[in-house]
């Protein structure tokens, strides 16, 4: 899977962040979802959640 970047633009420069992501956005209004928006640290909004990937090596080893 490729890594996600940030998806901050800036208008005034006209320039996209090409950082690689940490944070996620879930935006809705009303019965509209909208899909999620992806950021670095540095344009983190304050709404956003932690990006968490499950590790693969990951398993339940409860008896």
């Amino acid at each position: 899977m490729a890594e996600l970047r940030c998806d901050f633009y800036d208008w005034t420069t006209r320039s996209r962040c090409d950082q690689r992501a940490h944070w996620v956005t879930h935006q809705s209004s009303g019965h509209v979802m909208r899909l999620a928006q992806y950021y670095c640290d540095r344009h983190r909004p304050p709404r956003a959640q932690p990006l968490v990937k499950p590790s693969p090596t990951q398993r339940d080893h409860s008896a």
